[in-house]
């Protein structure tokens, strides 16, 4: 099973490399620093650096008597290559407010609905990055692109 977008594969090249470096950071349990067009449906363990350029709170439930309070924020962020919905929860909102610049650790994506999100969950940390300015590219929103999940006939004969 595997992930390709309603547009098409990309070049194999691209896919193999990128599978490859993914690859060597998982086996050597190092974090992998990236940019935002380099994610791909299965992109887990990165660090990246970003600009919120928007957030708005999605869902809000207060603490009650068994149950912990729950803030969601779907925000857009971005680096020089492209941007992407960040789910942001938690004591994540309050750092992920437009206009600031933070790093996510040990960030994945998620789909949802056929679309990539970037998520921060225990294992990771949300951060300011102090010393950043940079423009984020808008006019390539990865969350934007349309995956769709494929099965791979092994038995296919040429």
């Amino acid at each position: 099973i595997s992930f390709c977008s309603r547009g098409g594969l990309n070049k194999a090249s691209d896919l193999f490399a990128s599978s490859q470096q993914e690859a060597s950071f998982l086996h050597s349990g190092e974090q992998m620093a990236t940019q935002i067009s380099d994610l791909r449906p299965s992109s887990s363990g990165v660090t990246v650096t970003v600009k919120v350029l928007e957030a708005k709170v999605v869902v809000e439930r207060p603490k009650g008597n068994k149950s912990e309070g729950l803030k969601v924020a779907e925000c857009i962020v971005g680096d020089k290559t492209g941007c992407i919905v960040f789910s942001a929860r938690n004591d994540q909102v309050e750092k992920a407010q437009p206009g600031s610049y933070i790093t996510l650790q040990n960030a994945k994506v998620d789909m949802y609905r056929g679309s990539m999100r970037l998520v921060v969950d225990k294992s990771g940390k949300v951060e300011e990055a102090t010393g950043e300015k940079f423009s984020p590219k808008t006019d390539n929103n990865m969350s934007l692109i349309e995956f769709e999940l494929v099965s791979l006939d092994r038995d296919v004969t040429a």
